[in-house]
């Protein structure tokens, strides 16, 4: 059985696919950016609570990285999100050495979590605007 397939009307159903999803995202993007708000107020917090327990211990070099993350986060960009997340992961990482309290560490799991919720949240964000400003030439 041979299969014709019509490259024009395969990309013209894939741009109405993509109108539809722009369409949807923009109906729930002003609870998104609520949600977006209340995550980066929820990450302020957790690293507040990090900083607090960094500063209660000898100084190190996790106190400065964890402030600078925190400088990143309370203006919103998302550099200060990327930040934190690459303290962890790898030997002598954060999670390696740092010296926490229970809920320290309870801080820094939820922290994390959070942080890469917001990072994925963004790239698909990033993705929905670029179709949306060029979905007049995508409908070519």
């Amino acid at each position: 059985m041979t299969v014709f397939c019509n490259t024009e009307n395969v990309c013209n159903e894939v741009i109405a696919l993509f109108a539809l999803l722009i369409d949807f995202w923009s109906i729930g993007k002003m609870g998104l950016q609520n949600n977006h708000e209340a995550a980066f107020l929820r990450l302020e917090g957790l690293l507040e609570i990090i900083l607090s327990d960094l500063r209660s211990a000898p100084p190190t070099h996790w106190t400065n990285w964890m402030r600078v993350a925190l400088k990143y986060i309370k203006r919103r960009d998302l550099a200060g999100v990327r930040f934190f997340l690459s303290a962890h992961g790898g030997m002598g990482s954060f999670n390696d050495w740092a010296p926490l309290s229970a809920d320290g560490w309870k801080a820094d799991d939820e922290a994390r979590t959070l942080a890469r919720s917001l990072s994925h949240k963004n790239v698909f964000d990033s993705g929905c605007n670029l179709i949306s400003e060029h979905r007049e030439t995508l409908a070519r």
